[in-house]
């Protein structure tokens, strides 16, 4: 941003030559609500909520379904090893140029089950804050999750097929 002497904020990459007064800006204590993330070909999605207060960024983070992560909790119940290796996920922050801002880990073992209907889980969710400066936060462009999950203990993702009778041509 650049300051001029009137005190009016000019954003340098606006191509619409946008100007910014004080107290202009997008309030920060309004949630963003990033767009859902998939683990490549598998049945798990993860969605990000961010808010910033008080020099902190506030944030929720989910991942569903719960199913998709039974065997994982399956294979920490067997295994106390397994609990040692904190299976979860890094989420980047990247500002608009893709580079980083922030790195937040998520220990699995940390996050807590969302009750769905008929009282099965529907997933997970840690709700949580980690120190952040306004510059910061005000960056941030986006989001990539690094998957710090054993794929073969994840469900596939299941693809619906359209059942089809066979095509017929004309005269057969």
């Amino acid at each position: 941003m650049i300051m001029d002497d009137k005190k009016v904020m000019r954003l340098p990459e606006s191509k619409k030559g946008d100007v910014l007064k004080p107290g202009d800006e997008q309030p920060l204590e309004k949630p963003v609500i990033w767009a859902e993330s998939r683990f490549p070909t598998k049945d798990l999605r993860a969605r990000l909520e961010t808010v910033w207060r008080e020099n902190k960024l506030c944030y929720k983070f989910s991942v569903y379904p719960y199913k998709s992560l039974e065997k994982i909790f399956a294979r920490k119940k067997q295994d106390y090893i397994y609990t040692i290796v904190k299976p979860g996920f890094d989420i980047v922050l990247l500002d608009k140029n893709g580079f980083m801002v922030k790195e937040i880990k998520v220990n699995l073992w940390n996050m807590t089950k969302v009750a769905g209907e008929g009282g099965k889980d529907k997933g997970l969710v840690l709700n949580s804050q980690t120190d952040c400066t306004k510059q910061s936060y005000r960056s941030i462009g986006g989001y990539s999750i690094k998957w710090q999950l054993d794929p073969d203990l994840i469900d596939d993702e299941k693809e619906e097929f359209i059942k089809s009778s066979s095509i017929k041509g004309e005269g057969i």
